[in-house]
């Protein structure tokens, strides 16, 4: 039996979801924000709103897809009813019970209404939104009229079209080329990287296509307007300690120490230089005497130098405080310079990719969000605004953490007449907001945790200006988590040091969660980290170079929680109380990790190892998958079968399933070409094989890419063979392979031998939803795992910290009229400006790293087991571990190791889990059910 839901959180509920009043929801994770939201649409439907006139706003599409189900889901069972049901569901959701048999009547018409309504009840993502406003003014948006939308591989394929054409084009252009000469020196191996980082932020790059925006950048990064390089290095020599006197310093300084004597040589190399006009080598002699190796202030002499002539201590440490200040001066200068050329680059193959999608009457997601902010401030726009306003009479905007600066103003100018003018006079229309700044973790998609308590302020004070009703609530009840989860979340978090970040930049918050389920059992574990062995072990000079052995601390973490898992659904280990206590299924599992890197491929190879049902990969890159390349194998073979190493391939592919024996029997000492040795072999493997082959030529002359593929994956029964050898998860990769196929059919003139070329040089990758496991354990980042559950979570990527991947080369500057991008690839060359952006982007990634460990641990329902492997470098204090170690281990007591009862490991536990757990039978394996034959049989030929 459920326990009730606290008087307190239905009152919050009931609040947050009054239809009259407009309300600002801060929810915990698993606190059943989208339960209150949905809530909140079916009151308004009760209160006499039409559907068409409400319109709720998401972060995904399995977001805007489970909110529309829940609230279909709720009318639809309403339609169905008792009064006295029926009457208990409504008063349920916070409206007042119906008294008269048509005001039931009327709530059970509800769901046809809701899907007959012209125009339906809008529950998108905010892009979906965006495309919709466009189409319906493409002339004002200035998009094409019938426009489409590019997939990111499409994005990829023009972007790489277009950095092609600039790369040729610097042939002939000489402000291009030197362009690229400074980008590609700066970058070095970096440029791809570089150019494609700045790509993402060409909307700041456009600005610098203004003369004025160049003189903004040098005002905000402290250079002069006419400062040049040359000119800031000649001012080196202005001051009161000129180049001839450095002799003189030099002559003094060879009295003292070593220390005095390599200066006075430092000194003298930089006025030989400066007499022969090398201004950049005196300028760096200069900087090895004033500076330290991390920039700031050195020590100029020492104490018998500094007692003898305290005269020229004060001199040399004037001539140091205006020549930091210059060096400064000078970075500044050359990071304008180094951003401009890069601007210069990044703005021609923005261009390029204008072009191209221009020809190809497409968009991407930037432009729909760029353009539709653009087209709702526009004065030519009035008209779409008063129609859009006209339509819509109710905002819902779920993730609002998640939302960026720009898809924060689409907002503000939708809902702009709700509390002005006639709109707000005319009746009540209403702004609803949910989310959490403590999930705010898609910063890389431009989220700021910190507009979340802005723009909350913002309309709080709009909505009250025009007598309207607001309310600001927090549910803080988790229906997810257990007890003991909950507390080693904000046990974790109950430190400033530990929470700085989780509220979007506010000074220390402490979490407060509150348990639904509050018999239940937690499990909450630290296990010892798994470092590398102290002796490097001898290594097999042929073996790959990204080869992990089974000493690598990240296989064998992936094989200890692989054995873990395996042990537990062998016996039965139970899981959960009172009547719903059951074996673990794979299913109740999710490993949750930072990044998929090599970890993540060895816990999803420890898992099949070990046999336990795993989803695989819930990312997926195409062109690497071993079933694409079986398929484009099997092309270039039909294409052409005297390739002998390809058509070797394909043979032991699942396709032809030959061995290594059926190879070695045809193979050695054959005279002539493998495709000749195969025809000529009785043998009745190779028969089957060459009339395959043969079919798959005729194929290859005849049909166009998809149709080829579709066949072969078809009738000819490759799809089954290659699910059979590799598992479910080539499904995914096998259905989006025919979607690439008819999209280039598409795009272009169909042509297998093109078809394949173009797959083999993309670098898409395919997205797979692993929302409910299916029977399987999850492997997935923390990312993906955002609004998932499970019974029980793993976190052994713990011990990684941020700090290299947050080393950004282009920042985003405020320069009071918008940001401008600042290109700075290495510390050493920063000006002190980019020296506290870099230093901002640091502390904001901490932050966000923070974050997603609280996204993470509430994941979990009831247990959560925390892991870790390190390389050779010992653990960074900001690293998760470490946290973790600091917060719970105090409260933790040693248990035996699920793994070895000779090891140990550190408990954090509420009392209910510490109750012994009874084994039972675990669960048996899913009943295979067999296709019927006739589904793979050819039908028979039609009679005459």
């Amino acid at each position: 039996m459920k326990p009730p839901i606290p008087e307190k959180t239905r009152f919050d509920q009931t609040r947050a979801s009054d239809p009259k009043k407009s309300a600002w929801v801060a929810a915990n994770a698993g606190s059943g924000k989208t339960h209150v939201l949905a809530q909140r649409v079916v009151r308004l439907l009760l209160q006499g709103g039409r559907p068409d006139r409400i319109l709720c706003l998401t972060f995904t599409k399995a977001a805007a897809t489970n909110m529309s189900e829940r609230v279909f889901r709720t009318l639809a069972n309403w339609a169905t009813f008792s009064d006295a049901e029926l009457g208990d569901a409504i008063a349920a959701t916070g409206e007042k019970r119906p008294d008269s048999p048509k005001d039931l009547a009327a709530a059970r018409t509800l769901f046809a209404r809701a899907l007959e309504s012209p125009g339906g009840l809008k529950t998108l993502t905010i892009h979906a939104f965006c495309e919709r406003l466009l189409h319906i003014a493409p002339f004002e948006a200035n998009v094409p009229a019938n426009f489409s939308v590019l997939e990111d591989q499409q994005k990829t394929e023009l972007l790489e079209r277009a950095r092609a054409d600039v790369l040729q084009a610097a042939a002939e252009n000489a402000a291009l080329r030197s362009a690229l000469d400074i980008v590609a020196r700066d970058g070095g191996v970096d440029f791809e990287k570089t150019i494609g980082s700045a790509l993402e932020k060409r909307a700041a790059f456009r600005e610098l296509k203004a003369e004025a925006a160049h003189q903004r950048l040098r005002t905000a990064l402290g250079a002069g307007a006419q400062d040049t390089v040359d000119s800031v290095l000649r001012a080196i020599g202005t001051g009161d300690l000129p180049p001839e006197d450095w002799p003189k310093v030099a002559e003094f300084m060879s009295t003292g120490s070593a220390t005095d004597k390599k200066y006075a040589a430092a000194f003298r190399a930089a006025q030989e230089h400066w007499r022969t006009g090398d201004l950049e080598a005196a300028s760096e002699r200069l900087a090895s005497i004033y500076l330290k190796s991390d920039g700031g202030p050195a020590k100029l002499l020492t104490k018998p130098l500094a007692t003898a002539r305290p005269d020229m201590l004060e001199s040399l440490e004037a001539e140091q405080s205006r020549l930091m200040l210059l060096w400064d001066r000078l970075a500044a200068v050359r990071v304008c310079e180094r951003t401009l050329a890069l601007s210069v680059v990044v703005n021609a193959v923005a261009d390029r990719y204008e072009h191209y999608k221009s020809m190809r009457q497409c968009i991407d997601f930037d432009d729909m969000i760029e353009r539709t902010s653009t087209l709702l401030t526009r004065s030519s726009a009035a008209w779409l605004l008063k129609k859009l306003d006209g339509g819509i009479d109710h905002i819902l905007l779920d993730e609002a953490q998640d939302t960026s600066a720009s898809q924060w103003e689409i907002v503000e100018r939708i809902s702009a007449d709700f509390f002005a003018g006639e709109g707000q006079a005319q009746q009540v229309r209403t702004l609803f907001v949910v989310g959490d700044e403590k999930q705010s973790i898609f910063s890389f998609q431009g989220a700021q945790p910190e507009l979340f308590s802005t723009k909350r302020r913002m309309f709080a004070q709009k909505i009250r200006e025009a007598d309207g009703e607001f309310e600001s609530v927090e549910l803080h009840l988790s229906f997810r988590s257990s007890p003991g989860v909950l507390a080693a979340v904000d046990e974790i978090f109950a430190s400033p040091e530990r929470s700085r970040g989780l509220y979007g930049g506010q000074d220390h918050v402490k979490t407060v969660h509150e348990a639904w389920k509050r018999e239940q059992p937690a499990v909450v574990e630290l296990w010892d980290v798994i470092a590398p062995s102290e002796t490097e072990p001898s290594r097999d000079w042929r073996l790959p170079l990204d080869y992990r052995d089974e000493t690598d601390p990240a296989v064998a973490s992936a094989r200890r929680i692989a054995s873990v898992i395996a042990g537990w659904l062998r016996d039965g280990e139970p899981i959960g109380t009172g009547p719903g206590r059951r074996a673990i299924r794979p299913d109740d599992i999710m490993i949750l990790v930072r990044r998929r890197d090599a970890f993540f491929e060895a816990m999803i190879r420890a898992l099949k190892e070990k046999g336990v049902p795993t989803a695989g990969s819930d990312r997926l890159a195409l062109a690497d998958h071993i079933a694409v390349m079986d398929l484009l194998a099997i092309a270039r073979a039909a294409l052409l079968p005297e390739d002998d190493l390809t058509l070797a391939t394909i043979l032991k592919s699942p396709v032809f399933a030959l061995d290594d024996d059926d190879l070695i029997a045809l193979a050695p000492n054959r005279e002539g070409a493998l495709i000749q040795a195969l025809q000529a072999s009785e043998r009745f493997q190779h028969q089957a094989a060459c009339a395959t082959l043969d079919r798959l030529g005729r194929m290859a002359r005849e049909l166009t890419p998809f149709d080829f593929f579709a066949r072969l994956l078809g009738p000819m029964g490759a799809r089954r063979a290659i699910l059979a050898r590799l598992g479910p998860e080539a499904g995914d990769v096998l259905d989006e392979f025919l979607n690439l196929a008819l999209q280039h059919e598409g795009k272009t003139t169909p042509n297998l031998r093109n078809f394949v070329a173009e797959v083999e040089s993309s670098e898409g990758t395919i997205k797979r939803d692993l929302d409910t496991g299916a029977g399987q354990v999850r492997v997935m980042t923390i990312h993906a795992a955002k609004g998932l559950e499970s019974r029980i979570v793993f976190l052994p990527d713990v011990c990684a910290t941020p700090t290299t991947r947050l080393d950004f080369p282009i920042f985003l500057l405020d320069t009071g009229s918008g940001p401008l991008p600042v290109w700075s690839p290495r510390k050493e060359l920063d000006c002190a400006g980019v020296a506290a952006l870099r230093a901002d982007k640091k502390e904001a990634g901490l932050q966000e790293y923070r974050r997603l460990l609280y996204v993470a641990m509430t994941r979990a329902e009831e247990r959560v087991y925390i892991g870790g492997h390190r390389g050779k470098t010992e653990l960074q204090p900001e690293s998760w571990r470490l946290m973790l170690e600091q917060a719970l281990g105090a409260n933790a007591r040693t248990a035996p190791a699920p793994w070895s009862p000779d090891e140990t490991i550190l408990r954090f536990a509420d009392d209910p889990s510490d109750a012994p757990f009874e084994k039972t039978e675990a669960a048996g394996p899913a009943e295979k059910t067999e296709l019927p034959d006739w589904l793979t049989r050819p039908p028979r030929a039609p009679q005459a």
